[in-house]
């Protein structure tokens, strides 16, 4: 895959301080993230009860991608789903 079109995502899918319960283990260039968090089915399942489809990837790491007609809004969307989700 090429990044190249995600480049400009860096900065606003970019680990928030002052998240607590969430991790980012592997810093990514494109537009997928991956997060740590303490039950991955459990907080996929809480974040789909707010709107907000996630992948696990492995009982502790879930796995976004922010395509590229996903707007700023829809980021601060997924935010506050985690942060009510954790």
């Amino acid at each position: 895959m090429n990044s190249a079109g995600f480049e400009g995502d860096a900065p606003r899918t970019a680990p928030r301080p002052g998240t607590p319960g969430l991790s980012f283990p592997i810093p990514s260039p494109t537009n997928m993230v991956y997060l740590e968090v303490a039950d991955a089915r459990e907080t996929a399942q809480r974040m789909a009860k707010h709107g907000v489809l996630v992948n696990t990837a492995g009982p502790t790491t879930i796995r976004t991608v922010f395509h590229l007609d996903i707007s700023d809004a829809h980021v601060e969307r997924a935010v506050d789903a985690f942060k009510k989700a954790l």
